[in-house]
């Protein structure tokens, strides 16, 4: 089992899976903050947002899971065998995790650095998915030559929302945040792939 990147409760952590093409699905132990494989050694990199919900069903039972989205932060998790878990010599794996979430949906607050922009966006007549909002967030912060900084979904209908606000800043070198696409871990003289789960796979090099 692996320790999740970045400060976790060390009673309870929020419930979240993680993917990986050709990996073991991962889910969080919400109270030991690891991660752990999936019970039946399943795989998948599945992007629906219907499955995602179905399977953060399935791995918290006791929880009323109502809604996903993708974590404001991506995750390191090293030692993701293809079979078992942890026995194998494998690069570090750099993913974007789904966080499952209980109860009425509450968007995460965004930060805005100095001389970035807070944006939003909403569609009353339509239900869209995380990954349009996200596209779109993404396209808005691009056609006034900024880059998508954080991101956030608005107005819940059922597993889909109705708006987005985002944080859009200049680029710069080494910026990161939610909605990245890419980013570089290097071990053992590999390079880390990076997957975020709003469709986008990037290999570094």
């Amino acid at each position: 089992m692996t320790e999740v990147n970045g400060p976790v409760s060390p009673h309870v952590a929020d419930p979240q899976i993680a993917m990986f093409c050709g990996r073991q699905l991962l889910h969080l132990n919400t109270e030991s903050g690891q991660w752990e494989p999936d019970p039946q050694g399943r795989q998948g990199c599945f992007t629906q947002p219907s499955k995602i919900l179905s399977y953060c069903q399935e791995m918290y039972p006791g929880l009323q899971i109502s809604h996903v989205e993708e974590a404001s932060s991506p995750a390191t998790i090293p030692g993701w065998c293809k079979k078992g878990w942890g026995h194998c010599q494998t690069r570090s794996f750099i993913v974007v995790p789904y966080r499952c979430l209980v109860g009425e949906y509450v968007s995460e607050a965004l930060l805005v650095p100095d001389r970035c922009r807070f944006l939003h966006q909403e569609q009353m007549d339509s239900c869209e998915s995380y990954v349009y909002w996200h596209n779109i967030a993404k396209e808005a912060c691009t056609a006034d030559s900024l880059e998508l900084h954080s991101y956030g979904m608005l107005l819940p209908c059922g597993d889909r929302f109705r708006g987005v606000e985002y944080v859009c800043c200049p680029g710069r070198a080494g910026s990161s945040g939610r909605g990245a696409t890419e980013t570089t871990d290097t071990v053992q003289g590999e390079t880390t792939p990076f997957v975020s789960m709003a469709g986008e796979k990037v290999v570094t090099r």
